[in-house]
């Protein structure tokens, strides 16, 4: 074998693009095989990992990508290249079902099968679960003496969450990792099989499934600088043939201006656009975003179900801020705020003369993924103070009740399904106010009272629709992310019902909407009020308000202080 052959051999094992065009055939979208040229998607991402190996850096890239971009037949390339050229490498390809996994699996057999006799590597076996290049001979010294590269490439499914726990794997293609049922788990059982190697490669890929989950949030880890990955997103118009010719008469709308002002695009593209959204997504701009994205957050927020305003809530962000953190303690007869950055509460504003209202969702106990969640608002439709954390239900109801008492005997809403029971029994005894139900027995005519908020399907269908209006017309204060980034992933299910997104949790919208629910019958309006009589007599103290509905109410007493009318009015809640 000459220099000259040997250098080719060389180049061809050593540079993918320079391989994949000569090599390998793929299958184009009018089911012909083609040579495997890149495109712009497929250039970047190559680009990126060439970047990597030079810096001798193991290669870790997470990409969030429109449909049929070609990030997933770029990888299965880059997959077979590396697994086919090179001795005892082993490649996992990973996807959210059957039949994704199968798809793309069978990409390398039609790389095979197309490759040149004379750079085939030998082939073992090849089944619907994975291809192995070595010597298929029984001859046990023939075997010896030529083994074959040792190699395979083999699939799998997200399901399937111990794939990573036998062997070592070198290569990973884990496809729409957003649409993975347990995500979280499957990829730390993967990851560990990785060695932290520069010879080693990880791109996670998918499309986005609304915000929250795995994928999402890897995704805002790369973009902070918080994990090796190497974050890429592919907008439409980087596409260069997502364009047409502009028509006579062409004039653009107020939202194609604001596009082509703020991603500087040409009319070519926004004419492709226009007839996308016509012609691909029955006339819906919103299914345009979801199958081809301007930006990251656009791609994530309109790809799930949002149950909640996603508008109102992006607003909501932008004006969170974190709260003071801590805990609550009985010192003798009075509950104090003992300040601790990883304590369980936290606090916007500490209690004032206003009316409190705490709605609690109960966790099943420190085993369990989820949290218990006690949000509390004032009257004034505010968020004072979050208590959000893992513990036994036993151990929360003595939180709830020192919670309830430091915001002026809040009344507490418990959800009695499942373990609030055990925090509505611990607390009878102690707290009185607590929110009591009116049921009513058909049969009997019996009407009774029972102690907590019992969750069906109505009364979720009631509290949430409340929450869900209570955002709409931007009703509430709120300053809490957390609470925020609950409701952008509780969402609208195929069936028609609502529940936290895959992978994501709901006790913080759960309990919230209960309590402002509760609230809305309790609570003394605030806006509304119309001040009767102030008392300026310092024996007295006293403010009466007049309801909307008539009838005159006492509110609170004010300090024995000398104050301006104002300044009463607002120690009274106003």
């Amino acid at each position: 074998m000459n220099q000259s052959t040997l250098d080719k051999l060389k180049q061809l094992r050593d540079d993918f693009s320079y391989y994949a065009p000569r090599l390998l055939k793929i299958r184009s979208k009018d089911g012909k095989l083609i040579d495997f040229s890149l495109n712009t998607m497929q250039r970047k991402i190559d680009s990126t990992i060439e970047r990597l190996k030079a810096e001798s850096k193991p290669v870790r890239i997470i990409i969030l990508k429109y449909r049929q971009g070609g990030a997933s037949t770029y990888t299965e390339g880059r997959i077979f290249h590396a697994t086919s050229m090179n001795k005892l490498t082993n490649s996992l390809i990973v996807a959210h079902e059957e039949a994704a996994s199968t798809n793309l699996f069978n990409m390398s057999k039609v790389f095979y099968d197309e490759l040149p006799n004379e750079l085939k590597p030998m082939r073992k076996n090849s089944n619907s679960k994975e291809i192995v290049f070595e010597n298929p001979t029984t001859d046990a010294h023939d075997k010896q003496q030529n083994p074959g590269l040792r190699s395979r490439i083999k699939i799998s499914t997200a399901k399937n969450t111990d794939a990573g726990r036998s062997a070592t794997i070198h290569n990973l293609h884990a496809s729409e990792v957003a649409f993975w049922d347990d995500a979280e788990k499957a990829m730390l059982s993967l990851m560990q099989a990785v060695p932290n190697t520069p010879n080693t490669m990880v791109i996670l890929e998918s499309t986005a499934n609304g915000v929250g989950g795995y994928f999402y949030d890897q995704w805002q880890r790369a973009k902070n600088g918080e994990s090796d990955f190497v974050p890429l997103f592919f907008a439409w118009f980087e596409e260069p043939n997502y364009r047409m010719a502009v028509p006579d008469g062409f004039t653009l709308t107020p939202e194609e201006q604001e596009l082509k002002r703020k991603y500087n695009l040409e009319d070519e593209q926004l004419v492709w656009r226009r007839w996308c959204i016509a012609n691909n997504c029955g006339g819906d701009p919103e299914l345009f975003k979801q199958e081809y994205p301007s930006n990251d957050m656009e791609a994530f927020l309109v790809s799930g179900r949002p149950r909640f305003d996603v508008q109102v809530l992006m607003e909501y962000l932008q004006q969170c801020e974190d709260g003071k953190r801590g805990y609550l303690e009985r010192v003798g007869s009075r509950i104090q705020f003992i300040e601790d950055k990883h304590g369980p509460l936290e606090v916007w504003e500490e209690p004032q003369k206003y009316e409190y209202y705490i709605g609690a969702d109960v966790s099943k106990g420190l085993a369990t993924g989820d949290n218990s969640a006690a949000p509390v608002f004032s009257n004034r439709y505010s968020l004072d103070a979050l208590w959000h954390g893992k513990t036994d239900p036993d151990l929360f109801a003595g939180d709830l009740f020192n919670l309830g008492m430091w915001y002026n005997e809040a009344l507490l809403t418990i959800e009695e399904n499942n373990h609030g029971l055990t925090v509505i029994n611990k607390l009878k005894p102690d707290y009185w106010n607590l929110y009591k139900r009116t049921s009513h027995n058909k049969l009997t005519d019996e009407v009774k009272q029972e102690i907590g908020w019992y969750t069906s399907e109505q009364t979720k269908r009631l509290a949430i629709d409340h929450l869900a209006k209570c955002i709409r017309e931007r009703r509430l204060k709120i300053k809490s992310r957390k609470f925020i980034e609950e409701c952008l992933t509780y969402v609208i299910e195929d069936d028609g019902k609502t529940n936290a997104q895959q992978g994501c949790y709901d006790d913080i919208v759960m309990a919230a909407a209960i309590d402002l629910y509760v609230m809305d019958q309790f609570a003394t309006p605030v806006h509304s009020q119309i001040v009767a009589t102030v008392s300026r007599a310092p024996e007295t103290k006293q403010t009466f308000i007049v309801q909307p509905g008539g009838g005159v109410r006492h509110i609170s007493e004010i300090e024995d202080e000398k104050h301006d009318d104002g300044e009463w009015f607002r120690k009274a809640g106003w």
